[in-house]
């Protein structure tokens, strides 16, 4: 998830606009559902916090993390649609279980707070 997007405006336009914003590689190019995920030049702690929080909560709803990421960006106001660049059998039945999940707004806010390292009011 690169918050860029949630940080600059960008998806508050989207909403303001009407318009639906795509998701491009929202699982990082296969990081988010691989066994061995590489971080991508973060700190440590914030990738470990994200991964923490990731399979807390796939543990919770009963899926995997790879779900639970791709429920958080279509649990975003904006409506994004995710763009997956995947032919895993495994990966396209993840992302059909992000769509059984439905987390509270204390999830999502926490898994925005542990990706952003930014406390929300």
């Amino acid at each position: 998830w690169n918050s860029e997007a949630a940080r600059n405006g960008t998806l508050d336009q989207c909403i303001e606009m009407g318009l639906t914003p795509l998701a491009w590689s929202p699982l990082g190019g296969g990081r988010v559902s691989s066994e061995s995920a590489q971080a991508q030049p973060t700190p440590a702690q914030q990738v470990d916090s994200v991964e923490q929080l990731l399979s807390q909560l796939a543990k919770h709803y009963e899926v995997a993390p790879a779900s639970i990421a791709l429920a958080f960006v279509l649990g975003h106001p904006a409506g994004p649609i995710p763009i997956l660049g995947t032919q895993r059998l495994e990966r396209i039945h993840q992302a059909a279980e992000a769509l059984t999940v439905k987390l509270s707004r204390q999830e999502w806010y926490s898994l925005y707070q542990a990706g952003t390292g930014e406390q929300l009011p």
